[in-house]
């Protein structure tokens, strides 16, 4: 399915949950049934994203950062990505300020081929919200898609910005790297 055909259907699904119509092709798949107690020296999680996942009917997990793991998946072709959200904020002319994001392309070194990262930065011309970032962590060579949103924004616009990470990142993995591992 084309970016524009999932990231239809993807809108649907999101409205379809904001009304209670049930599960559609686009859904955050379950996390363990009980989540595992609170490591020592773990972050505590922002309720604020917990709460907004839970008003749009999403399971996630928490990270010991902190940070909530959502993974969406798609029936249709099979396919899934994991997309964070931050519980750390950062703070811009008074407006608290935190990260979604999702890794699209990974390989091991510490280097970036240049055709990446001119094909990542030619796609950012393009994008409403959310830019390519280029990263390198733990040996590895990786490009997360990022949007920086309003902490406080309303559960109907952190499911949007959830959603548009995943395809976004999920369709650049699949152009660049032919795989469904990340």
């Amino acid at each position: 399915m084309s970016g524009r055909g999932r990231w239809a259907v993807m809108v649907l699904c999101v409205l379809a949950g904001w009304l209670g119509l049930g599960v559609g092709r686009l859904s955050a798949q379950s996390p363990p049934a009980e989540a595992p107690p609170a490591e020592e020296g773990a972050t505590k999680a922002d309720q604020r994203v917990s709460k907004a996942l839970d008003e749009v009917g999403w399971r996630y997990e928490v990270d010991r950062d902190g940070d909530y793991r959502v993974i969406m998946s798609w029936q249709e072709d099979g396919r899934s990505q994991l997309v964070f959200v931050t519980s750390a904020t950062n703070t811009l002319g008074g407006q608290e300020i935190r990260e979604v994001w999702s890794e699209g392309w990974r390989r091991e070194g510490d280097s970036f081929p240049p055709a990446i990262a001119v094909r990542l930065l030619e796609a950012n011309a393009g994008y409403k919200i959310g830019a390519w970032e280029l990263h390198r962590v733990a040996g590895a060579a990786r490009a997360a898609f990022t949007a920086r949103i309003p902490a406080d924004c309303p559960a109907e616009f952190l499911g949007k910005v959830v959603s548009t990470v995943a395809v976004t990142a999920d369709e650049m993995e699949k152009e660049l790297l032919s795989t469904d591992d990340l």
